[in-house]
């Protein structure tokens, strides 16, 4: 069964974890991307299910 609330606190919390690594240095310098593309990336890796 689908709960919303918890598709979109697993969504944000997936979001978050993926800013967190990549802002830190040793993955950042291998990524060339904006600020907001790891967080959204995270957001939205579920979106299928």
């Amino acid at each position: 069964m689908f709960h919303a609330q918890d598709f979109w606190q697993h969504s944000i919390a997936v979001g978050l974890i993926a800013k967190l690594l990549q802002e830190r240095k040793e993955i950042n310098n291998k990524i060339d991307r904006g600020d907001d593309d790891s967080f959204v990336a995270g957001m939205v890796h579920d979106i299928g299910k």
